[in-house]
């Protein structure tokens, strides 16, 4: 089809016409006509509306060439090639062509290449995408899969007459065979890649006959057994030695034993055997490699075997990281250490120093702390016990800031702004922020000295730049323009009694300082205190009081005023009588003064006694000088007028003696009233209100057995007169109340226990000393051989006064120690022990605790608990003893047995397929339990032709890293089987030595 553009519209016709070998098929009167034929092409278009006419030419080329297509195999396909590659080489190529191929299963793909799988016819077809043309071609693809024929030979048997055999395998089938000889349990002495290697081991050998042309393998197996007349040489495989382990004991015993048996070790590669060389338990102190060859004397075959010692005593390397800064914003900080060991198993712990503290994860690598100081950080190589620490620092800036606001003044009426004053906050390296709720700054504020106009509550944040502490002061702007509220006070009297005043002026409510000033009107005067609240007035008068407030200027004014009254009243007194032992008391007489609801009488004596007094009237009890006062309480005015009142009366002499003292031998007391007036006109009389008069009371001499006091009277029958005395009878109080005593409690034997009496309370001494209930005193205070049991205490003092008490000596417990008699563990494992004491025996009566032996136990602390709780980790089984000394001399002990598995748990693969490339099973590597197993020593595999592979020592297992990964002198092996050995040291000393093979599959 030709695309032609033009006019168009009403009126507009086309004409297509060909030449040069051009062909029109159709549409020669349209804008585009489809041709068939290479030429030129004309297109003539018309209007029919003027006439006018205009042409243009085209030219069609053609283009058929078609590709060129060729399928070349790039070989056949064989058990060592299970696919070739068919290449479209010598075919058209570039950008504009295609290929498709087409299988003989009739699968189509595309692309430059195929990769064949099978055999049979492969079509590729080409096609040139310009123009469309295509050729095809074909490419056969052939095979070689014959396998050859394996024959391991005839089963067969060592003896020690024929320590070594030669195999007998056979291959047919193709030329040029090669063979590969491999063993799970076996050993050979000569090459493996022969049909008849020698062997000196029994086991299962298995022969592999590969054709080279093809890579195709057979096998075929043969048993050599062993004559049971060989002795056993095996030795367990021994751990390493470490910074804990620096000699140990090599284990031989599942070798032949018996008295028809010898044992020879032998040192190598730096080994060193300590002790035991003949014996199955050599001591060693070297890595190196150990060599036992056990003898059987009856038939003199030998078996040797050997074991590979090493040693880790690599140290970790600790780095506690960088430090830092601990500021007011950045209270935590998160430290960063890290460790480098060969093994990656270690332990961390961190300490602090110098100030330091570690909130959260002292155990990690990370732990986190909150304060400045030194920091360090210890690791351990739990492997091998190697120990190293490192130390970091870390500073600490939390110095606050200061914050102070001198006080600031008062707004009152005068003053109107206050200045805030903060010049005893910090200034260096700080900033200032004023903030109020209440009050007013006056702008612009200046931080260094704000102006304020308002009252209230200011404060000021101090922030220190460099580490963002902050410290905080507020203060308190007051206002005072309060009017003080004055009040003069209450009216004043002035009397015959009161002759001046005084006014008590005061600011009601208020506190302050407050200046005072009184004027005095209408007659008044002011005597004293006139610029005081409370002024003397001397005058009855208007008395005007004006304060002031000092603080704020403002006052106030309040009047008092003054009156008096000077009228006195009448005083009137009758003669008295005589006052005498019979009339003892006389009437005095002033009913004749002056009376009324306003008068008061006052009797008063200066050596006389008022016995009474009723209105004007007094009663007097003795001679002696009386006045009557008569006052008028209105206005205080008063008389006053004296009388004389005389007696006749001599009273008796009494005199009732000297005190006496009853005590605890000392029960009775005669009183002695001698220089009491005496003779027949007078008679004694005892009496008592808390004492006992046993006999004699009316006479000066009674007899007494009570403490208290006792009154002696004396009557003078001629006169009446009687007088009395007192004396006191005491009763000694200063007895034995209470005793304080040391007891050293008797041991577990129960006979040297003491009783030590200390100390006396009250009683008077020298003492004596009873441990029986008083029936034997003694002078000693110690009593010693105490045993067990109830003792009565007695002690006596000077005066025979007694105190007893009783005090039980307990018995002292017997030591006790158990535990549980038996456990089982695996080789590398280890259990916590607890040996338990008696319920309630005290931890303080232990002396000392002794377990044996002391290898496998590991004690936290020395400490009591901590010794009866151990750790164990023993290597095989062991017997453990503890032991129990009290500190009285008594013991006991128990055992436990703990059972050791030791068989470990090794696991070596016996095929592995690096050909996948999947992730799973790609390394040929040691799997084993890692806390059994100190090291793989040595890992080697061969092929089958003795060279070897592969080869890494003294590494960790389960680690592909250490495991082999298929490949040799950088190229993947082909599949087929391998020998591998393997020297393997477990953490309780031995060596052991793993042989087999392993196959590498596609």
């Amino acid at each position: 089809m030709i695309q032609g553009s033009s006019s168009s519209g009403p009126g507009i016709s086309y004409s297509w016409t060909a030449g040069q070998g051009g062909n029109i098929v159709s549409g020669a009167g349209t804008p585009t006509p489809v041709v068939n034929a290479p030429g030129l092409y004309t297109l003539t278009v018309t209007s029919s509306v003027n006439g006018c006419t205009s042409t243009a030419i085209a030219a069609v080329n053609t283009n058929l060439t078609p590709p060129v297509a060729s399928a070349v195999p790039n070989g056949i396909i064989t058990c060592a090639v299970p696919a070739v590659t068919i290449n479209s080489t010598g075919s058209s190529s570039g950008t504009g062509y295609s290929y498709q191929w087409i299988t003989p299963g009739g699968q189509t793909f595309s692309g430059v290449s195929l990769q064949a799988l099978n055999t049979g016819t492969y079509t590729l077809i080409v096609t040139n995408t310009s123009n469309g043309c295509t050729t095809g071609t074909t490419a056969v693809v052939q095979s070689s899969l014959a396998a050859p024929v394996a024959d391991a030979g005839n089963e067969n048997t060592l003896t020690c007459a024929q320590p070594t055999l030669g195999l007998s395998g056979t291959g047919s089938g193709a030329p040029l065979l090669t063979y590969s000889w491999t063993t799970l349990n076996g050993s050979f002495v000569s090459a493996t890649n022969i049909p008849n290697p020698v062997v000196d081991q029994p086991g299962i050998y298995t022969l592999v006959v590969t054709n080279p042309v093809n890579g195709c393998t057979s096998s075929s197996s043969v048993t050599i057994n062993q004559a049971p007349n060989l002795p056993v040489a095996a030795i367990a495989a021994a751990p390493s030695l470490n910074c804990d382990v620096t000699s140990l004991n090599l284990n031989a015993t599942a070798s032949s034993t018996g008295g028809n048996f010898t044992y020879q070790w032998t040192a190598a590669n730096g080994g060193n055997i300590v002790s035991g060389t003949g014996t199955l338990t050599p001591l060693i102190d070297k890595p190196g490699t150990y060599s036992l060859l056990v003898t059987d004397l009856g038939n003199q075959c030998t078996k040797t075997a050997f074991v590979v010692v090493s040693e880790d005593v690599v140290i970790p390397v600790a780095d506690a990281g960088p430090g830092g800064t601990i500021t007011c914003t950045t209270t935590q900080l998160l430290l960063s250490g890290s460790v480098q060991t060969p093994q990656n198993n270690y332990s961390v712990s961190w300490t602090a120093s110098n100030g330091g503290n570690i909130t959260v994860n002292p155990n990690t690598l990370t732990p986190t702390v909150n304060t400045g100081g030194t920091y360090t950080m210890t690791v351990k190589n739990n492997v091998n016990g190697c120990v190293s620490s490192d130390v970091v620092s870390v500073q600490e800036n939390q110095i606050y800031p200061a914050a102070v606001i001198a006080s600031p003044a008062t707004l009152t009426c005068t003053t109107q702004t206050a200045s805030l004053n903060p010049g005893g906050s910090s200034t260096v390296n700080a900033n200032y922020v004023w903030t109020t709720g209440n009050g007013h700054f006056i702008q612009p504020l200046d931080p260094n000295m704000p102006v304020v106009d308002q009252p209230g509550t200011y404060t000021l944040l101090v922030t220190y730049q460099n580490n963002g502490c902050t410290a905080s002061a507020s203060v308190t702007v007051q206002q005072d323009i309060l009017n003080p509220a004055v009040n003069a006070g209450a009216d004043g009297l002035l009397t015959c009694a009161v002759t001046t005043t005084q006014l008590n002026g005061s600011v009601v409510g208020q506190s302050g300082n407050f200046l005072y000033q009184w004027f005095a009107s209408g007659g008044g005067q002011i005597v004293s205190g006139g610029n005081t609240p409370s002024p003397v007035a001397g005058t009855g008068g208007t008395y005007t009081l004006i304060v002031t407030n000092s603080a704020n200027g403002c006052t106030s004014s309040d009047v008092a005023v003054v009156n008096t009254d000077t009228q006195v009243p009448a005083v009137a007194i009758a003669s008295p009588g005589i006052i005498s032992c019979v009339v003892p008391q006389v009437q005095l007489n002033g009913s004749g003064s002056q009376s009324g609801p306003f008068i008061q009488y006052n009797w008063s004596t200066v050596n006389g006694q008022i016995v009474s007094t009723s209105g004007p009237n007094c009663l007097a009890g003795k001679s002696g000088t009386y006045s009557l006062i008569v006052l008028n309480t209105v206005n205080g005015c008063s008389s006053q007028q004296t009388v004389t009142v005389t007696d006749n009366i001599q009273l008796p002499t009494v005199e009732a003696g000297p005190s006496s003292m009853l005590n605890c031998t000392v029960a009775e007391a005669t009183l002695n009233g001698t220089g009491t007036s005496s003779g027949q006109n007078y008679i004694y009389t005892w009496s008592t209100q808390d004492g006992n008069i046993l006999s004699g009371n009316y006479t000066l001499n009674p007899v007494v057995n009570e403490p208290g006091t006792y009154t002696l009277q004396v009557t003078n029958t001629t006169t009446g007169c009687k007088n009395t005395d007192d004396v006191q009878v005491l009763l000694d109080t200063n007895v034995p109340t209470d005793i304080v005593v040391d007891l050293t409690r008797p041991g577990c034997k129960d006979n040297d226990g003491v009783i030590r009496f200390k100390e006396i309370k009250g009683g008077t001494g020298p003492y004596l000393y009873s441990i029986d209930g008083g029936n034997t005193f003694v002078e000693e205070v110690d009593f010693d051989q105490i045993a067990p049991g109830l003792y009565n205490l007695y002690i006596q003092d000077l005066n025979g006064c007694e105190y007893e008490e009783n005090i039980t000596v307990p018995s002292a417990p017997d030591p006790a120690i158990s535990i549980e008699p038996l456990f089982e563990l695996e080789l590398g494992d280890s259990l916590k022990l607890s040996a338990t004491l008696p319920s309630g025996y005290p931890l303080s009566l232990i002396d000392t605790i002794i377990w044996t032996p002391l290898e496998g136990l590991n004690f936290r602390s020395n400490s009591i608990q901590d010794r009866l709780t151990p750790y164990v980790k023993p290597f095989s089984t062991a017997e453990y003893t503890v032991r129990i000394i009290s500190k009285d001399g008594c013991e006991d002990r128990d055992n436990v047995v703990i059972l050791v598995n030791t068989e470990p748990h090794i696991y070596i693969p016996n095929v592995f397929s690096p050909w996948k490339e999947d992730g799973d099973n790609d390394v040929f590597l040691i799997f084993a339990s890692d806390k059994q197993i100190a090291q793989i020593d040595r890992f080697q595999v061969f092929d089958r032709w003795g060279e070897m592979v592969f080869t890494d020592s003294n590494f960790q297992p389960n680690d592909p890293a250490h495991g082999w990964t298929g490949y040799h002198n950088g190229r993947l092996l082909t599949p087929a089987v391998f020998v591998y050995y393997a020297e393997i040291s477990l953490i309780d000393g031995r060596k052991l030595l793993y042989k087999g093979d392993v196959t590498l599959v596609r």
